[in-house]
C-alpha cells in the first residue's frame, strides 16, 4: 500500500476498500469522517467523535444518508469489570444507584506536549477531557443516561506555557435518574499514572474498579452472587514514557466487524459518543462561568 501525504490525496485515488480507520489529531476526526462516509467508506473513528457537538451531530447524519457505519472507538468499555457493572445496571440487580466518585489521575508532561506540535493546543487537542479522559466521560453518559446539571472548577498548576487549557479539574455532576458523582481529572500525578478509578454506591451493592485504566475490580460487597474474580484483565497501551487506555482494539475490530455483518448502524452508541462531547463542552463552559464568592 502506497503512502500518502494527505488525507484528500488519499481519498481522490478511489481505494478499492470498506472501510476507513481514523487515528489522526482530534481536531480533524469530524471533517474527515464526513469526507470519508461521503465517499461510500464506512468509518472506525478514534476518540474523541468530535470536538464540538455540533460536529458529531452532523457525523450522524452523515452517515445516516449514506447508509454507513461509523463507530468510535471506546475500547474501556470492553474491560471485564466494566461489562459485569453495566449488566449488574442494566439488569436491575443494583438497586437504585445513589452516588459515585471517578478519578482520572495521570501524569503527562512537558516531553509529551512538545513531542508533537498539536498536542497541548484548544484547536486541535482541545484539553485534557478530550484526549486523555474522553474514555471516562463516556462511563458516565454509558452506565448512567443523561445529565441534568453540571458544575465545574478547573486550573493550570503544572503546564503553565505548556498547554493551552488547563490541566486538573472537577465537576459536580446531577443525573436525570437522581444519581450524584463527582469528577476529579488531573495530568498532574507525579511522574506516572496513578489510577483511572470509578466507585459506585446503590441500593444493592458498593463497588470500586480502579487500576490505571478502570480495568480491575479493586472493591465489592453486593448482595447476591459477586463478580467473578479477574486475575489479569487487559494491560493498558504502553506509549514508552508514558501509559493509557486499556488494550481492547481487537474487541472493537471484532464489534465493528459484527456490526457490519449485521447491518447494525450502531445508533445507540453513536449518540452516547456524541452525548459524551456535549459533556466535555458542559464541563468546560460551567468552569468558564463558575465564580467563587469571597
Amino acid at each position: 500500500m502506497p503512502g500518502y501525504s494527505s488525507f484528500d490525496q488519499l481519498l481522490s485515488e478511489k481505494i478499492i476498500a470498506d472501510v476507513v480507520v481514523l487515528c489522526t489529531p482530534n481536531a480533524f476526526h469530524a471533517s474527515q469522517t464526513i469526507d470519508a462516509l461521503r465517499q461510500g467508506y464506512h468509518v472506525l473513528c478514534e476518540k474523541p467523535m468530535s470536538l464540538h457537538s455540533k460536529d458529531a451531530e452532523e457525523m450522524i447524519q452523515v452517515a445516516r444518508e449514506q447508509h454507513r457505519l461509523l463507530m468510535i472507538v471506546k475500547q474501556n468499555r470492553f474491560n471485564t469489570p466494566m461489562v459485569q457493572l453495566k449488566q449488574w445496571i442494566e439488569t436491575g440487580q443494583s438497586g437504585k444507584l445513589y452516588s459515585f466518585s471517578l478519578n482520572c489521575l495521570w501524569n503527562r508532561n512537558k516531553d509529551y506536549f512538545q513531542s508533537s506540535p498539536w498536542h497541548g493546543t484548544t484547536e486541535i487537542d482541545g484539553g485534557v477531557l478530550y484526549t486523555q479522559f474522553s474514555h471516562y466521560i463516556d462511563f458516565c453518559i454509558w452506565l448512567f443516561g443523561d445529565i441534568q446539571a453540571v458544575q465545574s472548577f478547573q486550573s493550570n498548576a503544572a503546564h503553565v506555557g505548556i498547554t493551552a487549557f488547563d490541566d486538573q479539574g472537577v465537576a459536580l455532576l446531577k443525573f436525570e435518574s437522581g444519581l450524584i458523582g463527582t469528577l476529579h481529572f488531573s495530568i498532574n500525578s507525579f511522574e506516572k499514572n496513578m489510577e483511572s478509578s470509578l466507585t459506585l454506591l446503590a441500593e444493592y451493592g458498593s463497588i470500586k474498579i480502579g487500576g490505571s485504566a478502570c480495568n480491575e475490580m479493586e472493591y465489592q460487597h453486593k448482595s447476591g452472587e459477586p463478580f467473578s474474580k479477574i486475575e489479569a484483565d487487559i494491560p493498558v497501551n504502553e506509549y514508552g514514557n508514558y501509559r493509557g487506555s486499556a488494550s481492547n482494539h481487537h474487541l472493537v475490530y471484532d464489534h465493528f466487524i459484527q456490526c457490519l455483518l449485521q447491518n447494525d448502524k450502531n445508533e445507540k452508541s453513536l449518540h452516547e459518543a456524541k452525548k459524551t462531547v456535549e459533556l466535555i463542552e458542559r464541563i468546560y463552559a460551567s468552569a468558564h462561568t463558575t465564580v467563587l464568592a469571597d
